[in-house]
């Protein structure tokens, strides 16, 4: 159990782990040359983080717990043994595979895009481990979504707000159901 807050680890610490996400939601924060946070990633339970670990002594970002998290510790000096022994090995090479395959800057294009690819990126991504991706609950603060995205944290809610208007969305709390998304038009970004 990781409480709202705790860092799993920290930039510059010895990389001695992979963590998968069990539940919750964890963040992944790289710290800019003047200091900023610039939040690099959201993950939910299924995904793994730490991969860096197999190609660095340490960590290069920050995960911190966005909620009560739960999270299974790989430390890698017995993970060869216990990948062989309890067969995690393709499991952990899926995992990795899929972590590897690029996708699309979700902060790219106008904000009403963005907002629309982080909604459909973070139900794509649940829906693939099995979880609601209909349903969302984003318990990530609207300034961590502004900040991910690059943007405001006035323009995030405000846009949001214009989706629940539309019927695009149904916002409750910090419950979120995707109801028909507008596509994105790919041609202005």
């Amino acid at each position: 159990m990781i409480d709202s807050g705790t860092a799993l680890f920290r930039s510059g610490d010895p990389a001695t782990s992979l963590f998968a996400v069990r539940q919750g939601m964890v963040k992944t924060v790289h710290l800019t040359a003047d200091g900023h946070e610039r939040i690099i990633g959201f993950h939910v339970p299924g995904e793994v983080i730490g991969i860096e670990a197999f190609s660095s002594d340490t960590y290069r970002c920050e995960a911190i717990a966005v909620e009560h998290s739960v999270c299974c510790e790989l430390p890698l000096p017995q993970q060869s043994e216990t990948l062989q022994v309890q067969g995690l090995l393709p499991a952990i090479v899926d995992l990795l595979g899929t972590a590897a395959i690029p996708k699309p800057p979700i902060a790219r294009g106008l904000a009403r895009e963005r907002v629309l690819r982080f909604l459909q990126d973070h139900g794509e991504r649940l829906r693939r481990r099995g979880l609601n991706g209909e349903r969302l609950r984003l318990t990530m603060s609207r300034s961590d979504i502004a900040n991910f995205l690059d943007t405001r944290v006035e323009t995030v809610s405000r846009i949001l707000q214009q989706l629940h208007r539309e019927k695009a969305i149904h916002v409750q709390g910090s419950t979120v159901e995707l109801i028909e998304l507008p596509p994105i038009d790919t041609a202005a970004s």
